[in-house]
């Protein structure tokens, strides 16, 4: 997106398939109530997004059926965040976690992946991982995003362990910083009680690197938004 496109970044956003410019659309009955709520009449403009890269200008041409033309397609990725991480977190009950979720989609953060961990929940339903993934995409259309946010299914923490990155704990001798965070593409955050000692020996025998975000102890939720703001403020740079 270019500048002067940056002037309509205040317009609706919209998700849908098949961004081709000059192509005729007839929107889902989900997009069409959100055009109306919003108020955009027969000629007005909107964007949208196909959740891969790209977006979209379009112009409303009908109302029943709610259909728009396509006019112009560009890839804005400056918007997006470079070797977006992805940010592993404990299942909990915690209150703040939807919050977190919407939050680190807004500060550049597209992959997540729970955990089942010795001091956290055993499992979660499937509406709720269903609920997690809508708000994300509706915070990644409020952001201006254009890559679709995507949350794999709960894996237990021996399964996540093959792989390499960095995990917090309050006994960590290193302090997160942006630099040190650009070095690994996974996050790793436990429950409120932290992770047991065989968990901590666990990772640290397979190469993970521990660290903290300071002497206090955060929620999972607020610790989410701690860590997808440390990364981010280095990689957007690097970007």
């Amino acid at each position: 997106m270019n500048k002067s496109e940056s002037l309509y970044a205040w317009l609706p956003r919209l998700l849908f398939e098949g961004l081709e410019e000059g192509a005729i659309v007839r929107l889902s009955a989900h997009n069409a109530r959100h055009l109306k709520v919003r108020r955009v009449s027969i000629g007005g403009v909107f964007l949208a997004t196909d959740g891969e890269g790209r977006e979209a200008m379009c112009r409303l041409i009908s109302i029943r059926p709610m259909t728009a033309e396509i006019e112009r397609v560009y890839s804005p990725s400056m918007r997006e965040l470079p070797h977006s991480p992805v940010l592993a977190f404990a299942l909990v009950k915690d209150q703040m976690l939807e919050w977190a979720i919407r939050s680190a989609v807004e500060i550049g953060v597209r992959e997540f992946q729970p955990v089942v961990t010795e001091r956290s929940l055993s499992r979660i339903s499937e509406t709720k991982l269903d609920r997690w993934r809508k708000i994300a995409v509706e915070a990644m259309k409020q952001c201006g995003g254009i890559i679709l946010p995507r949350f794999a299914n709960p894996v237990g923490l021996e399964e996540l362990g093959t792989r390499q990155g960095i995990f917090l704990s309050p006994a960590a001798n290193k302090v997160l910083t942006s630099e040190l965070s650009s070095e690994k593409e996974l996050l790793l955050i436990g429950p409120e009680g932290g992770f047991s000692p065989s968990e901590e020996k666990l990772l640290c025998d397979r190469g993970w690197c521990c660290c903290s975000l300071g002497p206090r102890i955060l929620r999972t939720g607020t610790a989410m938004v701690a860590v997808s703001t440390i990364v981010a403020q280095g990689r957007w740079r690097e970007g």
